[in-house]
């Protein structure tokens, strides 16, 4: 039996710059994955520790992304696995 795993996209899994909120020093920042760019620019990010969680979840499990994005806007984002 396989397991389902739904999440929201934005501002849950991947936030865009002003989004992001890093108020703490250079140094402290998370390292971040550009998934989403759009008209040549990045738009929205993920932490790569998000990135490397979401692709073990992948491998685990049925993952559903949920968004109230149009379909234009979902097909610009490049999450990691498959």
């Amino acid at each position: 039996m396989s397991v389902l795993v739904a999440s929201d996209l934005d501002r849950t899994l991947i936030y865009s710059a002003a989004a992001l909120g890093l108020e703490m020093p250079d140094a402290e920042a998370p390292r971040l994955l550009c998934v989403e760019t759009y008209q040549g620019k990045p738009l929205s990010y993920l932490t790569e520790t998000a990135a490397g969680l979401l692709a073990e979840l992948v491998r685990t499990s049925v993952f559903v992304p949920t968004t109230t994005r149009t379909v234009e806007q979902y097909r610009r984002i490049r999450l990691p696995g498959p």
